[in-house]
C-alpha cells in the first residue's frame, strides 16, 4: 500500500474515532476542554483528510502521460513509485471537488449570518452595554454572535424570574458572548460540513458550549444546585411564555442568525450535570488527544510532499531516457 493511501486510511480512521467519542468527551470532560479539544481534533482530522484524498488525486494525475509530457516527468516512474489506481484517483478527485464545495457553501452561509447578526446587534443596542431587555412581549433569551453581540431577553420573561434566576440567566448568555463561543461552533460546522464523519463533532459542540456557559453561570454563582434548579426554571419558564406570546420582534429574527440561548438544548441533561460534582480536570488527556488530532494532520501533509518528491524525481528519467 503506497503511503498517501495509509494516510487517508489514517485520516478517516481518526475521523470516525473522534465523531464516535464526541458525546463521550462533552459528558466525561469539562466542558471548556471538550469543545476546545473537539474544535481542534475536527479541524485536524478534516483537513488531513482533504490533503490526504487529494495527494492520491494528483499522484494518479501526474501518473497520465499526457500530463507527465507537459509537466517534463516520467510517468512510469510516477506509477512505480506511488502505485494508486485510476480508478481510485478519479474518486478521490471527485470527493475532494464536492467536500470543498460543502465547506465553502457553509462558511458563506455563516459569513452572511453573521453579518446580518451584526447589523441587528446595532440596531438592538443603544447603549455601551451588551445587554438588550425587549420590551415588546417577547419572552426569550438568547445571545447573538456577530463582531460584538449582543445579549436579547424578554422582560416579560425577566418578570418571572427571581434575583438568583435573573443571575443564571444573564450569566449563561454573558459567558456565550465573552467567551465567543459561536466561534467554536462555527468551526465544527465547517469541519463537519468537509467531513460528514465529524457531523456529531458539530452537535456536541453546541451542547459543549451550553455546558460550559452553565458551568460558569454556576461557577458565578457559587453553588452548582442552586443553579441548575434555576436553569430548569428558566427553560420551563420560557417555553411556556413562549407558547402564549404573540408578540412579534427581533426575537423572530433568532432562525435566521446564529444564536445560543439557555434553554434551546438538551436542558435536562445539562441540569442533572449541574446537581453532580464538577469533572475533573484531565489535561493529560486532552493533550494526548491534541498530539494525536497533529499527528494525523502531519501525515496528511506528509503524504502531498510524498507525491511531490515523486514527481521531483521522476524528472531526471525523461531526461536521461531523451538523451538516450
Amino acid at each position: 500500500m503506497s503511503f498517501p493511501l495509509i494516510a487517508v486510511f489514517v485520516a478517516v480512521l481518526a475521523c470516525l474515532v473522534v465523531g464516535r467519542t464526541a458525546g463521550t468527551a462533552v459528558r466525561r470532560l469539562r466542558p471548556m476542554q471538550a469543545v476546545r479539544l473537539l474544535t481542534a481534533a475536527s479541524l485536524a482530522v478534516s483537513l488531513a483528510t482533504g490533503i490526504a484524498l487529494t495527494a492520491i488525486a494528483v499522484a494518479v494525475i501526474a501518473s497520465l502521460g499526457s500530463v507527465a509530457a507537459e509537466g517534463h516527468w516520467s510517468a512510469a516512474v510516477i506509477r512505480a513509485e506511488v502505485p494508486v489506481p485510476a480508478w481510485l484517483g478519479a474518486g478521490a478527485a471527485v470527493m475532494v471537488a464536492v467536500l470543498l464545495v460543502r465547506a465553502a457553501i457553509r462558511t458563506v452561509s455563516i459569513v452572511l449570518s453573521l453579518v446580518r447578526a451584526e447589523k441587528l446587534c446595532r440596531s438592538l443596542r443603544t447603549g455601551n452595554g451588551p445587554m438588550v431587555v425587549l420590551g415588546d412581549g417577547s419572552a426569550d433569551a438568547f445571545t447573538i454572535a456577530g463582531l460584538h453581540g449582543c445579549v436579547v431577553i424578554g422582560q416579560r420573561l425577566l418578570d418571572e424570574l427571581d434575583a438568583d434566576e435573573r443571575r443564571v440567566l444573564t450569566a449563561h448568555e454573558l459567558s456565550h458572548l465573552t467567551r465567543r463561543h459561536h466561534l467554536y461552533v462555527h468551526i465544527a460546522d465547517i469541519a463537519a460540513a468537509a467531513n460528514p464523519l465529524l457531523r456529531n463533532v458539530s452537535a456536541a459542540v453546541r451542547l459543549g458550549v451550553e455546558r460550559w456557559a452553565d458551568e460558569d453561570a454556576a461557577a458565578g454563582m457559587g453553588d452548582r444546585r442552586v443553579t441548575g434548579r434555576a436553569l430548569a426554571r428558566v427553560a420551563l419558564l420560557r417555553s411556556a411564555l413562549a407558547r402564549s406570546s404573540s408578540g412579534r420582534g427581533p426575537t423572530d429574527l433568532a432562525a435566521r442568525i446564529p444564536v445560543l440561548g439557555v434553554g434551546a438544548l438538551q436542558v435536562a441533561s445539562r441540569v442533572q450535570a449541574l446537581l453532580e460534582p464538577a469533572p475533573a480536570r484531565r489535561n493529560g488527556r486532552v493533550a494526548t488527544a491534541v498530539v494525536l488530532s497533529i499527528l494525523v494532520l502531519l501525515v496528511g501533509i506528509a503524504s502531498l510532499a510524498h507525491i511531490r518528491e515523486a514527481i521531483e524525481s521522476a524528472a531526471p528519467y525523461l531526461h536521461h531516457f531523451r538523451q538516450r
